[in-house]
Order: structure tokens, then C-alpha cells, then sequence
């Protein structure tokens, strides 16, 4: 059995089960009206010059075009729809990446077809550095007096990473002071993009809100005017954005925050494989369930073979709890491989087998 299990996890890891039904569209949103708490020390990127600069490399605070590096650390490991990350990297225009120190050489890869729609733009970075938060994801610009900064305040394991743009504007523009940040919590791994004085003569707009391994997966906010910022609603395409104007502005300390669901920890318990029936007619099928109920958000991918002892091959598509056969026509045997995304860690199940009889 150990055998038929390691070729059923290798499969597994070779077409990412793992990460397959993670989804930042899941998150809850709440919108908070708080106090805008600005903070001080730290690391500064860029300078006042700062426009179109990355920030991939913590080693170089003046940025540059690079699209990938070693990245910034969180300071502690952070889930993001359902992935363990530990570095990020700063796009100027308003919105990070994050990525993972053991992706050597590198951790980071804020590649993006579009710098100043992220949450909607493509990308041919890895699908795992594809996670992004946009808090005003736009054509940004320093100005005197501006700052990008980063510091982690609070002691594990209730750490916050800020990273805080202060004075900044639409390129540009005149008239322009925006100030918002993008916090992480640790251990609730929770998403507070929050806004402090922002004033401007100008109108435009920019993307806000989450995104997972691609710009089909996302989690935004729509903004348009009379309706103020604090009453803003879902985006219903990926490319929705917040507007603003002199009188269309978020006000200090709106609060907008993302609440990841649920997820397992650890290994999901021992399960078997359940089918309905256990033997067919020729061309008959049958529906497998697992014996055992999750009710944290795992992720499911269903296997066959024609043996017990394999190979088995991964059926696309077939990734719920439970599975219906297509017409079956010789005996085939089945399991699933249930994987907690936060890890990953997976579980597979016993294996039945539905056997088919011959017509007389």
C-alpha cells in the first residue's frame, strides 16, 4: 500500500493538486471606519523621484526594473489564499507580490503585463508569485516629501507587516496627497488595506483588492460616485476599479479588510473511498464519496488505475468531494488525494474497486 500511495502523492504534486481550489475569492470583506495610525522607522524604499520602480531586492532600497530577486521579508509566514509565504516584493504604483525564500534564485517575481492594473493584467511569473494585493494599484508617482515604507511592529505571533505609502500622487498630477497602506497580521493572516489623508484637485482611478495565482481569482472593490468609498462594493469583473475625484475621496481611516476562510492544519484525517455501487453493467458508471466529512476548506483530486497497485492516472476536472465514473467497460480501481493547502499537506484514501460485469 505504501507504494500505490507514493505514486498517487507524486502525481499529486506534479499537477499542483494542492492548490487547485484555493481561492482569494473566498475571502470575507469587511469596510471599517477606524484611525489611520502612520508609522515611523523602518526601511525606506525609492525616494521622491520613485515612478515606475520595483522593489524585488531588500538589499537595494532604491529600487529598480528588475521584475525579479530575493525579495523583502514578512518577518513571519503568512498564508495567502491557502500558500505559506515569507517575502514580498513592492510594485511603486501601489500594490505588492508575494513569494516564497525557498523558490531559489528567486523568491520573488512581480512580473505583470501591466503595471498599473495588477489585479487584471497577465503575467508569466509562477502562479504561486502571481499572489498580489492592490491598495491603489495605479500610475503612481513620489513627490516631495514622500515616502515608501516598510516596518514590522508587534512581537509573534501577533506581528503586522505595514507597508506604507505616505504623500504620494497620480503621475503627473498636481494638487495630489495620498497615504495608505497594506497590512498583514500574523497567525489570523488577515488583509487591511487602510487609508489616511488623501486629497486631490484630480479625477481617477485605481485598482483595489486581492488577487490569487491568476487574474481569474480575485477579490476587488468598485467605487463609483455619489456612492462614497466606505459604501464601495464587490467588483463584478477583474478589471473594476475605485474611483475618485475632489469630492469622491476615502476618508482617514477607512479600513478595508479581507478575512481568509478557514483553513485546515495539518495533515486531513485517514479517509476510504465509498462507491455507489461497487459493480456495474458494462457502460454503467458509479458515484464515489470519501467516509469521511471536512468541513475546512481542503482541496480534492480523484485518481484511477487498473490495478491496485497502479500506476494511477490523475481525471481532470474531477477535484469535489465527491466523483461520478464515466461508463465504465473493465474493472478500475479508485482514490482521492485530499490536500490542506497550508503546507501543503496531503492525505490519500483508500482505494476501491468497482468492478464490471460482463453482459450475458
Amino acid at each position: 500500500m505504501k507504494k500505490i500511495y507514493k505514486t498517487i502523492l507524486s502525481l499529486a504534486v506534479l499537477f499542483n493538486v494542492a492548490e487547485v481550489n484555493a481561492q482569494v475569492s473566498a475571502y470575507s470583506f469587511t469596510q471599517l471606519n477606524g484611525v489611520y495610525s502612520a508609522v515611523t522607522g523602518g526601511t525606506v524604499f525609492g525616494s521622491a523621484a520613485s515612478d515606475d520602480e520595483r522593489f524585488v531586492d531588500v538589499s537595494v532600497p532604491a529600487g529598480g526594473f528588475n521584475t525579479t530577486g530575493v525579495g523583502i521579508p514578512i518577518g513571519f509566514n503568512f498564508v495567502y489564499n491557502g500558500i505559506s509565504f515569507d517575502r514580498f516584493a513592492i510594485n511603486n504604483n501601489g500594490w505588492i507580490s508575494l513569494g516564497q525564500s525557498t523558490l531559489t534564485p528567486n523568491p520573488v517575481n512581480i512580473n505583470s503585463s501591466s503595471s498599473y492594473n495588477p489585479l487584471s493584467a497577465t503575467s508569466t511569473a509562477p502562479a504561486n508569485l502571481q499572489n498580489r494585493i492592490g491598495a491603489l494599484a495605479r500610475d503612481l508617482a513620489g513627490q516631495v516629501g514622500s515616502t515608501l515604507r516598510v516596518v514590522n511592529i508587534g512581537t509573534t505571533p501577533n506581528q503586522t507587516l505595514v507597508i506604507q505609502w505616505e504623500g504620494y500622487r497620480s503621475f503627473g498630477a498636481t494638487g495630489d496627497n495620498f497615504n495608505f497602506q497594506i497590512r498583514l497580521s500574523e497567525t489570523t493572516n488577515i488583509v487591511n488595506i487602510v487609508y489616511g489623508t488623501f486629497t486631490t484637485t484630480n479625477i481617477s482611478s485605481a485598482q483595489v483588492g486581492l488577487r490569487g495565482t491568476a487574474n481569474t481569482d480575485f477579490n476587488n472593490r468598485n467605487v463609483t460616485s455619489p456612492t462614497p468609498w466606505s459604501s464601495s462594493i464587490p467588483g463584478a469583473v477583474n478589471t473594476a476599479v475605485a474611483n475618485w475625484n475632489a469630492t469622491l475621496t476615502p476618508v482617514s481611516g477607512l479600513n478595508y479588510r479581507w478575512t481568509p476562510p478557514a483553513f485546515c492544519a495539518g495533515a486531513p484525517a485517514a479517509t476510504t473511498v465509498v462507491a455507489t455501487p461497487t459493480a456495474v453493467c458494462l457502460n454503467g458508471s458509479a458515484t464515489l464519496s470519501l467516509s469521511t466529512s471536512y468541513t475546512t476548506n481542503v482541496n480534492y483530486q480523484w485518481f484511477s488505475a487498473a490495478a491496485l497497485a497502479g500506476p494511477y492516472t490523475l481525471i481532470p476536472g474531477a477535484t469535489l468531494s465527491f466523483y461520478a465514473t464515466t461508463a465504465l467497460t473493465t474493472n478500475t480501481f479508485y482514490t482521492a488525494v485530499i490536500t490542506c493547502p497550508v503546507g501543503p499537506v496531503s492525505t490519500t484514501a483508500t482505494a476501491v474497486q468497482i468492478l464490471v460485469n460482463p453482459l450475458p
